[in-house]
Parts: C-alpha cells; sequence; structure tokens
C-alpha cells in the first residue's frame, strides 16, 4: 500500500494536540476526536499522564506498521507492553483505509485507544 502523506501528518496532528489537551496543556483543538484506554490498560498503568507522554515521543512507526500512516504503535512502559491505535469514524471515506481520501480529513472523527498488548 502506498503511504498517504496527508493521513500521516493529521494522524500526528490529531495525536499531539489530543494528548496535549488530556495532560492540560492549552490547545486549540482542531481535529475532533478523544483518547479512551481500555480497563487493562487503565488498571496496569500507574500513571495515565506518563503513559501518554510515552505515546507522544513515539516515533518508531516502520517497524511496527506495515501500512505506515502513524495511526498504530506497540511500546513497552514500565515494563509492560502496551499498543496505541488511531481509528477514524465518521464519513464512511474514513473508515475504509483502502478507499481514496475523502475531500476533507479533518471531518472524521479519531479515537485513539491504548490497550494492553495481550488485549490485542
Amino acid at each position: 500500500m502506498k503511504r498517504r502523506p496527508r493521513l500521516i501528518e493529521l494522524n500526528d496532528h490529531f495525536r499531539n494536540e489530543v494528548i496535549s489537551e488530556r495532560l492540560g496543556v492549552p490547545v486549540r483543538r482542531t481535529l475532533p476526536g478523544l483518547i479512551r484506554f481500555t480497563m487493562g490498560a487503565a488498571e496496569a498503568s500507574r500513571s495515565t499522564s506518563r503513559l501518554l507522554k510515552a505515546i507522544l515521543r513515539y516515533n518508531d512507526f516502520e517497524k511496527d506498521n506495515e501500512f505506515d500512516e502513524h495511526d498504530y504503535g506497540i511500546f513497552k512502559f514500565g515494563g509492560i507492553s502496551y499498543n496505541w491505535k488511531i481509528d477514524l469514524y465518521g464519513d464512511p471515506m474514513c473508515i475504509d483505509g483502502l478507499a481514496p481520501l475523502p475531500k476533507d480529513l479533518r471531518k472524521c472523527h479519531r479515537v485513539l485507544t491504548v490497550y494492553l498488548a495481550d488485549e490485542d
């Protein structure tokens, strides 16, 4: 699959915005979406703030994601393996990863989910 630079840019931008906002940094949000933790991830992490900071710093995309759209990551935090994933909702064109990109990806609602690797 061909890399889609605009989608990568928007996924990185969303990850930065939504995590910064959750950490209390004043942000003017331009992309709709939210963060959610599975129960396992929330219970395993002693500090969701530090876990989110690790996701914010994450940049090892090519190793973990064959499509390299910066929408998925695998990492260890506090000796525990976690995954995170950005899913797109809204316009049907947002949901089908194989479809041509919608004209305005900013209208796609993103959800960044953090979960334990063994919850996959």
